[in-house]
């Protein structure tokens, strides 16, 4: 159909439920003996997970004007069913987590002290109930009933604090923490297996019944030709996800109430859980006109990507594929409240790098979900860029500042002038990077066209404006009783009034596809013409932040909190 304008039915997703019943054991044991703190311990935990995710189960009627509506004409309905046999939307990812520790913190010296360990966990995860017997994913190795349960999980932890000389702290350490995979994740591969859900989808369709009647089960829809599935498996060589933490910095105290710091933080994270479409042929090199670089493109009719796994669309695997690299120098000065005053400021220099990791894009040609993905499928390092998080300069303060310089007035004076305290939080940053992406054409065509990017350019190499805000309160405190107190509050956020745009226009190229060209026979639909224009709208604001959100329009607001 055309576009739609109206639709009927339930909502996609509705009713659903997830239910956990969890079971936790844990103890923990510490012996001290001379210089060597002791610790160890276990952390059992067994969960027990109802999850019912009934996509388009309500059926939904599509129609492409308010005339067709008016007329009966439906462009499109759909309904999905449970599978014979099978539990439908319901599963059952349940999971058991197992984590051991011991750890020695040794007091080597007098101005040392190391902090020895090593934990070990495991998430024992439900295997997918429902292996699809098709013998075409037999023959490409796909098995919807695998799921790899990773047991080598030993994490080293390290960290140490030296004192060489009077105000003087060096401190550093080094840690290997292990992930779990989400249940979201593991619900979505129990269910999504081409047999325990059939989805019937129609075009155009000339129904048994009137709107809004819907089928009422599979027998009644037998005439009609199920849609091609979408299914979700796990790799075979799933990894649970784990990151490596170090840090080393020093301290060092100016006075008994200020210090300064310098810390170097290191973050670096493997086998990051993503999607990916393994049911494409390889990309081949295509010319794009406009003057820019040419593209990857994978084989198949314009729009509709040819599936080497005949009979099934989307096959979406499970991976641990990503990785992650975050450094980061932390500069920072702190003062400790004294003589009625307090503040704080810090100044972050950092960088995030990635492959585009995702964690949990569960339902397949989903705007937010298909823009988690990378572009190139098959070339992974294609997307490895400035991660969504990169915000290179930081700058945080606060203060708080007591008005308590009045002990030589009079009992009446001082209930006045008394209780007074002021104090503040300013915020600069960096805005979050972004892609140069061409929109609303799959250039690619690899079925998902939100994360196509204008040939040339690079994953997040843009970047726009930062973002700054002071928020401000003054508050009176008055004593009542010893024990009762009211405090009055004025507070303003966003002191400046300053406009911090949260979003921008992304759309860097207008796409125009040619499936034919009048007197070239070379131009089809397996072989579109593909040119990029360029938009002068590219990097506008699109939106600010809103109220209630750090950043957003100027907001005041008056309290009064009772103390007691």
């Amino acid at each position: 159909g055309g576009r739609v304008v109206i639709v009927f039915g339930r909502n996609n997703f509705s009713p659903r439920e997830t239910t956990e019943e969890k079971w936790q054991l844990i103890d923990n044991v510490t012996y001290i003996t001379g210089a060597h703190n002791i610790k160890g311990g276990f952390d059992v935990n067994l969960e027990r997970i109802l999850n019912f995710f009934p996509g388009q189960f309500g059926g939904r009627y599509f129609f492409d004007s308010y005339a067709d509506y008016a007329n009966g004409r439906v462009s499109r309905y759909a309904q999905a069913f449970a599978g014979a046999g099978t539990q439908g939307p319901t599963s059952k990812p349940n999971f058991n987590e197992y984590g051991f520790f011991l750890q020695d913190d040794w007091r080597a010296k007098s101005n040392l002290t190391l902090n020895l360990g090593i934990r070990y966990d495991v998430q024992q995860m439900k295997k997918p109930p429902v292996r699809n017997p098709d013998p075409r994913l037999g023959a490409a190795g796909i098995d919807t009933s695998l799921l790899n349960n990773d047991f080598n999980n030993f994490a080293p932890r390290f960290g140490f604090a030296w004192s060489p000389k009077a105000r003087l702290v060096i401190r550093g350490g080094y840690g290997l923490f292990y992930g779990r995979t989400p249940s979201i994740m593991l619900g979505t591969a129990h269910t999504q297996n081409g047999l325990s859900v059939v989805l019937i989808d129609l075009n155009r369709p000339t129904l048994p019944f009137a709107y809004p009647g819907r089928f009422a089960d599979l027998a009644q829809v037998a005439a009609f030709t199920p849609s091609v599935p979408s299914i979700f498996v796990f790799d075979k060589d799933f990894q649970q996800p784990y990151t490596q933490q170090g840090s080393f910095g020093a301290e060092y105290g100016l006075r008994n109430d200020l210090s300064v710091s310098a810390t170097f933080l290191h973050v670096q994270g493997t086998h990051i859980q993503r999607t990916r479409d393994i049911n494409l042929l390889a990309p081949v090199g295509y010319p794009v006109l406009g003057g820019f670089p040419s593209l990857q493109r994978h084989p198949g009719v314009n729009g509709t990507p040819d599936r080497p796994v005949a009979g099934f669309a989307r096959i979406s695997q499970f991976e641990s594929t990503g990785d992650s690299n975050y450094n980061a120098l932390v500069l920072a000065v702190n003062k400790r409240y004294a003589a009625n005053f307090q503040f704080s400021a810090s100044y972050t220099w950092s960088k995030v790098i990635d492959n585009k990791p995702d964690g949990t894009s569960v339902v397949p040609f989903n705007t937010g979900d298909d823009s988690k993905w990378v572009q190139q499928v098959f070339n992974l390092s294609d997307d490895r860029g400035r991660g969504e998080a990169d915000v290179p300069h930081r700058f945080v303060a606060s203060a708080v500042w007591d008005l308590a310089y009045f002990g030589g007035l009079n009992k009446g004076a001082r209930a006045f002038v008394d209780g007074w305290q002021l104090s503040g939080i300013l915020q600069a940053a960096s805005n979050p990077p972004f892609s140069a992406l061409v929109g609303a054409v799959d250039i690619n065509n690899d079925g998902n066209r939100f994360t196509d990017r204008v040939s040339g350019f690079g994953r997040n190499t843009f970047r726009q404006n930062k973002f700054v805000s002071l928020d401000m309160r003054v508050s009176k405190t008055i004593v009542i009783t010893e024990k009762f107190k009211v405090q009055l509050l004025g507070e303003l956020f966003n002191a400046l009034n300053r406009v911090n745009f949260s979003l921008f226009n992304t759309q860097y190229a207008t796409a125009t596809v040619l499936t034919s060209v009048a007197g070239d026979a070379t131009v089809t639909t397996r072989n579109p013409r593909i040119t990029l224009t360029p938009r002068t709208d590219f990097g506008n604001p699109r939106a600010q932040f809103d109220y209630g959100l750090p950043g957003s329009a100027r907001v005041g607001q008056l309290a009064a909190k009772l103390i007691f």
